[in-house]
C-alpha cells in the first residue's frame, strides 16, 4: 500500500477557518492562494468537528479519515507534519494533498475554535 501522505505538497500558512453562513458552519483550510486549500462541504454543525478535533489532540490515534456524499477527507501525521487530503469517493479523483508543521496548525486550529461564531 503506498503512503498517500509522502506526496503531500508542503503548506506552510494553511489556517483553519470557521465560517458560518446562511445558518450552516463549515471548515476551510486556507493559504494565502485562494487555488490552494481543503473545504469541508459536509461538516455544518461544530459536532461534526468533534472526531477530527480528537484526532487533533492525540499521539496515538491511528490516520483519520471522513467521508459523505461523494467527498472523502483524510488525515495523517508523519514525524512533525499533519498532511491532508481531500477527493471525490465516488471518482477517486484527489483534488489537494498538503501538509504543514503540526505545532503550528495546532496552535492556528485552538485559535479557530476559540474565534468560531456560536
Amino acid at each position: 500500500m503506498t503512503d498517500w501522505a509522502a506526496a503531500a505538497v508542503p503548506a506552510e500558512d494553511l489556517t483553519p477557518r470557521i465560517v458560518v453562513a446562511d445558518g450552516r458552519m463549515r471548515l476551510d483550510l486556507t493559504t494565502a492562494d485562494p487555488a490552494v486549500g481543503l473545504d469541508f462541504p459536509w461538516w455544518d454543525r461544530m459536532s461534526d468537528l468533534a472526531a477530527f478535533a480528537d484526532w487533533l489532540g492525540r499521539d496515538d490515534a491511528p490516520d483519520f479519515s471522513d467521508a459523505d456524499q461523494g467527498w472523502i477527507f483524510d488525515a495523517a501525521r508523519r514525524d512533525d507534519r499533519l498532511c491532508f487530503r481531500q477527493g471525490d469517493l465516488d471518482t477517486g479523483e484527489i483534488f489537494a494533498t498538503l501538509s504543514v508543521d503540526r505545532a503550528v496548525f495546532l496552535q492556528r486550529f485552538q485559535t479557530a475554535l476559540a474565534t468560531a461564531p456560536a
